[in-house]
């Protein structure tokens, strides 16, 4: 039971992203989205897939954890995903950043 509710609450903070993405988004070095996605357009490597999987992973981790510590009131989940976002964006290359920026202007 607790996994189905801690799922849902991670579920339901994807939600929240996606509706304040839009306003991140515009600035195109914010990695809102995850870029496995687009792990071919980018030409990951096995590393940086690896890397960007265990930054996820302890972001998620982090967001859960968060959200069930009382003591520590509402947790800054902006501030949590622009961490995320800054060490994604640490291990793309010059030229994924570009390609980054690319796949969002058109869309």
């Amino acid at each position: 039971m607790k996994v189905i509710a801690s799922f849902l609450l991670v579920i339901s903070f994807c939600g929240v992203l996606s509706v304040n993405a839009q306003s991140l988004a515009g600035n195109s070095t914010e990695v809102v989205f995850d870029p496995l996605f687009w792990e071919r357009d980018l030409k990951l490597s096995r590393k940086q897939y690896g890397e960007i999987l265990e930054i996820n992973v302890e972001f998620y981790n982090s967001v859960n954890q968060a959200l069930h510590q009382e003591s520590t009131g509402h947790p800054n989940l902006m501030e949590m995903v622009k961490k995320r976002s800054d060490l994604i964006w640490g291990v793309f290359s010059s030229r994924q950043k570009f390609k980054w920026r690319k796949i969002f202007e058109t869309t």
